[in-house]
This record gives C-alpha cells, structure tokens and sequence, in this order.
C-alpha cells in the first residue's frame, strides 16, 4: 500500500474532482488537445482580498 500523503480517505478515493475554468479555457483544451495546469499563484481570482481592496 503506497502511503497516503494528501491523508484522503478510501471511500474519497473513487470520487470526482471537479475542475473549473473560463470559457475560453476550455475551447483551447479542445483546440489544442492538451490539458494544462497552471499554478494556484497564477490564478486569476477576483475575490482575492476581496475585503482588503
């Protein structure tokens, strides 16, 4: 048994994970064939400190 780092449960390990994305995100997906990951720094979030601004 390989050790379980995220320290998931085996009832969670058949479920989804959904992933969500603009629009045009998922055309270039479908346009280019690849599916790429971007890192969470990149992200674009607009309610990031939300509160702050």
């Amino acid at each position: 048994m390989t050790p379980n780092f995220l320290n998931f449960k085996e009832s969670d390990l058949n479920k989804y994970i959904y992933r969500i994305v603009p629009l045009s995100r998922l055309y270039e997906l479908f346009e280019k064939t690849e599916n790429v990951l971007v890192k969470p720094s990149m992200w674009e979030d607009p309610f990031e400190n939300f509160i702050l601004k």
